[in-house]
């Protein structure tokens, strides 16, 4: 017989009517898996609610309501944790970011723990979904409901063990379709396109103004990135109401010699940290968490309804001969 924790919406910090339909989505695959898993400590256990998140009332509070805002995500999956390198370098700079994580991981030999994943929160970094397992969503001949698992699982792991349902989802290896994306858009607020240009102008940039939450576009940064020329598209984003994400894979003392690999010296991404500080003094940039982000944005208008297919003609009436 097994011990199921219930969890009260406060706890999750429902704010909205959309969070509860999500809350309710997810909520049969919660407690199917805490069943699956038997009597674990972390079924046993309820939830420790966590402070509810400061609100961004408004662009000022942030600083300049005329400037970009800098979201910094770093991926999660196996053994790979950029964040060993990029935590305390973050936290010189008092530097919040984004984690996605690949759930399925977690607590295997070299991975993160659950309570790595939670003190991550509680230094105010948003941890968010890489599916739970590190495998493409697009394969040829994947199942709907195989993608779904990837997707509710995650969002359910995460709830579960941290406290907090996560916002934004980005698949693994970046790669998505419509579909896919249309999979993803019951359960999470921001779908995260990676090294795909989405609604905006190039790679990584969204527009503030008019946010397309469901296309919201990533750049990698790898190991032939120039922290130069990086830093020039963070002074571009700090001129307008822009919004640059910038993902990293890994963090390495010395970066690999093996072109396009995604991991950036340590080197390369303090100089990174420090020219956007720079501009973050000057009250023209924020570095901010991607659901902050969303708070800040005007979304653009949904897309039409996809058509429906035409109902097939209905069958000619069967004629009787004569006699």
């Amino acid at each position: 017989m097994c011990e199921i924790a219930f969890f009260t919406e406060e706890r999750f910090h429902l704010q909205t009517q959309e969070d509860e339909m999500r809350f309710s989505f997810f909520f049969a695959a919660l407690l199917a898996a805490t069943v699956t898993q038997g009597a674990s400590a972390a079924s046993k256990a309820a939830i420790t609610p966590l402070p509810p998140k400061q609100a961004v009332a408004s662009e000022d509070a942030q600083g300049s309501g005329n400037g970009g805002v800098i979201a910094f995500t770093f991926d999660i999956y196996g053994t790979t944790n950029p964040l060993a390198q990029a935590m305390p370098a973050l936290a010189s700079h008092q530097m919040p970011a984004t984690v996605f994580l690949t759930t399925g991981s977690i607590g295997q030999v070299g991975s993160p723990t659950w309570d790595d994943v939670k003190g991550w929160i509680d230094k105010g970094f948003e941890v968010d979904s890489r599916g739970d397992s590190n495998k493409t969503l697009v394969t040829a001949g994947i199942t709907d409901d195989a993608v779904r698992v990837q997707i509710i699982a995650s969002a359910a792991k995460l709830a579960r063990f941290t406290g907090v349902y996560p916002t934004a989802f980005s698949a693994a290896f970046g790669k998505t379709t419509d579909h896919v994306t249309d999979l993803v858009r019951p359960y999470y607020k921001l779908n995260v396109l990676t090294d795909d240009a989405g609604s905006g102008p190039k790679v990584g940039f969204n527009d503030l103004t008019k946010l397309s939450p469901y296309r919201v576009s990533r750049l990698m940064v790898t190991n032939q990135t120039a922290a130069s020329d990086l830093c020039e598209d963070i002074a571009w984003t700090a001129r307008g109401k822009r919004l640059l994400v910038i993902g990293f894979g890994n963090i390495e003392a010395t970066a690999s010699a093996t072109p396009g690999w995604y991991d950036v010296s340590a080197d390369n991404f303090n100089q990174i940290l420090d020219c956007t500080a720079a501009l973050v003094q000057s009250g023209s940039l924020k570095v901010v968490t991607l659901s902050d982000a969303l708070s800040m944005a005007t979304l653009a208008p949904p897309p039409p309804p996809k058509p429906k297919a035409p109902a097939p003609a209905p069958a000619p009436a069967a004629t009787v001969a004569p006699k």
